[in-house]
C-alpha cells in the first residue's frame, strides 16, 4: 500500500490509474489519494519528465510582450500609482474603465507596496512578470529551473535559469503559480521559501485542489494533468504541509473556473486538451454549446463561493 508523503498514512490508500491527456499520449501512471489528508499524488516520479514537456508546453509557448505603446505605459502607470495611493485621478478613472490586472488582488491581500522585492518561481518566460513590469513594478524577478538560458529582457526583468536552493537573497513577497503541484518535494520547497522570504513577507502558492471535480470526475479530472502534476493537495493536506515547514496560513481564495468541467467532460469523452476538437483549441468546433459554457462558469463560481473550486490560493506566513 502506498504511503502518503504528506501525512504518513498507509491505511485504505486508493489507487487510480490516470493517462496523459493534455497532449493525447494516453499513458497511463498510477496516482493514490490518502484516506487521511485526501491528497492525491503520483506513486512513483517518472523518469525522462522532458518527454512530458515539449517546446509547445504552454508555460513556454507564446512570445512575451515587453514593452507597451508609450500612451498605453503612460495610462497604465497612472493605475498602478492609483492602485497604491487612491489618489490619482487618471489612474481612478482608468481602474473604473478598465479591466484590473488579476495580480492586484494578490497584492491587496498580501500587503504588497509599489517597492516591495517579488519573485515569482516555476514562472516559465515571465509572462506575468512582464505584465507586472509594464504595469509599473520594478524590484521583480523569475527563476524557472526548465528554460534552456537566463533571460535578461531589455526593460531589466530577468529570469533565473536556477534552483530554489541556488537563491540567497530574500524577497517581501513571493510566487507560485501553478508550479508547486511540478515539484517533488513539496515539504523541501517550503523550506527553502522560508529561507528566501523576509520575516514580515508573504508567500502565494496557487494549486489545483482536489475537491468537487476530483470526487465528480475521478481519473478524468482535468487536472491531475498525470504525469506532470505531482500532488493535488487539500485544504487539509496544505494545513499540516504549512504547519509542519513553519507556517501558518493567513487566506485561501477559491479561483477555479470552468475548465475543470468542460476539460475532464472531453477526457472522459476521449478528447486530449490539445486536440482540434477541443473547447481549448477550437471553441465553434467543440462539443459543447456556449449554453453549456456558460453554465460551467456560473457552477465555477459558486463552486469558489462553497471553497469547493478546483483551484486556490494559499497565502503562507512564518508562524
Amino acid at each position: 500500500m502506498p504511503v502518503c508523503r504528506i501525512c504518513k498514512n498507509e491505511e485504505k490508500n486508493k489507487k487510480y490509474s490516470v493517462k496523459e491527456m493534455m497532449l493525447g499520449l494516453r499513458e497511463s501512471f498510477e496516482y493514490f489519494e490518502c484516506q487521511s489528508c485526501g491528497c492525491v499524488q503520483i506513486s512513483t516520479f517518472p523518469e525522462n519528465l522532458e518527454n512530458f514537456y515539449p517546446d509547445e508546453y504552454y508555460s513556454f509557448s507564446s512570445k512575451p510582450k515587453v514593452f507597451d505603446p508609450g500612451i498605453v505605459r503612460h495610462i497604465k502607470n497612472h493605475r498602478f500609482r492609483y492602485h497604491f495611493t487612491k489618489n490619482d485621478l487618471i489612474g481612478f478613472i482608468v481602474s473604473k474603465v478598465s479591466k484590473t490586472p488579476v495580480f492586484y488582488q494578490y497584492f491587496k491581500i498580501a500587503g504588497i507596496k509599489p517597492d516591495s522585492k517579488i519573485l515569482d518561481v516555476g514562472c516559465g518566460f515571465g509572462k506575468l512578470l512582464l505584465w507586472m513590469k509594464r504595469e509599473g513594478f520594478t524590484n521583480i524577478a523569475g527563476i524557472d529551473p526548465f528554460i534552456k538560458e537566463t533571460i535578461r529582457y531589455s526593460n531589466g526583468l530577468i529570469i533565473h535559469k536556477k534552483e530554489l536552493h541556488e537563491m540567497g537573497e530574500q524577497f517581501d513577497f513571493i510566487m507560485l503559480h501553478h508550479s508547486f503541484e511540478h515539484m517533488t518535494d513539496p515539504v523541501k520547497i517550503l523550506q527553502e521559501l522560508h529561507r528566501l522570504i523576509e520575516p514580515s513577507g508573504t508567500i502565494l502558492i496557487r494549486i489545483p485542489i482536489a475537491s468537487y471535480a476530483w470526487h465528480t470526475f475521478g481519473a478524468d479530472w482535468v487536472a491531475l494533468d498525470a504525469p506532470r502534476h505531482f500532488y493535488l493537495h487539500t485544504l487539509e493536506s496544505m494545513r499540516i504541509l504549512a504547519a509542519n515547514t513553519g507556517y501558518q496560513i493567513t487566506n485561501v481564495v477559491f479561483d477555479s473556473f470552468e475548465m475543470q468541467f468542460w476539460g475532464s467532460i472531453q477526457y472522459q469523452k476521449n478528447i486530449p486538451l490539445m486536440d482540434q476538437m477541443s473547447y481549448l483549441k477550437n471553441k465553434k468546433n467543440s462539443i459543447f454549446s456556449e449554453k453549456e459554457i456558460k453554465g460551467f462558469k456560473n457552477r465555477s463560481k459558486q463552486l469558489n463561493k462553497d471553497q469547493q473550486g478546483d483551484a486556490a490560493g494559499f497565502y503562507l506566513r512564518k508562524t
